[in-house]
């Protein structure tokens, strides 16, 4: 069984400023779960509850290009948005916070992977209880929903641009 380092979790900007004594905590709640490379972890649309932290390993994260009611996980129009490994420290299904928490993405392993799930409840619980922990999670949260909100409005624009132009040249 992996035993997950408190300094490892503490550089995930959504543990960012987190104090030790919630980052043991966040250690004991943590399940950590093996993939084989191929392994879908999370699939784009199904709802879930748990936020993944990637512990080991590299995924790759997709989602699909077209709206059809065809939703195969392997539709080659599917757009590749990243690839990311541990290193990088990155945690993975964070809306599952909120709403109903439906997938935005695909999450496939590209290795063997190991990921630390987290459950919304458990987390949620912690949060109530301890309301300096809350906030500092749901501000990193915040950090981290503002920078893919920027870099979705930067895409929408070029793609934007793109089809302005291509329309312009088909006249």
């Amino acid at each position: 069984m992996l035993t997950i380092n408190l300094d490892f979790l503490s550089k995930f900007t959504l543990f960012h400023a987190v104090s030790t004594k919630d980052l043991e905590m966040l250690r004991s709640i943590i399940v950590v779960k093996e993939y084989s490379a191929g392994d879908i972890i999370i699939a784009e649309d199904e709802l879930g509850t748990d936020i993944f932290i990637l512990l080991a390993g590299e995924i790759e994260i997709t989602q699909r290009l077209m709206l059809s009611e065809n939703k195969s996980a392997d539709d080659e129009r599917n757009k590749s948005l990243a690839r990311l490994r541990a290193d990088q420290h990155i945690a993975v299904g964070e809306t599952s916070l909120f709403g109903d928490g439906r997938r935005t993405a695909t999450v496939r392993a590209t290795s063997a992977v190991t990921m630390g799930l987290i459950n919304r409840n458990d987390l949620l619980h912690y949060c109530d209880a301890n309301p300096a922990f809350g906030f500092k999670l749901f501000y990193n949260f915040g950090g981290i929903l503002s920078k893919r909100l920027a870099d979705a409005n930067r895409n929408i624009m070029k793609l934007s641009t793109a089809f302005v132009l291509a329309l312009e040249r088909g006249r």
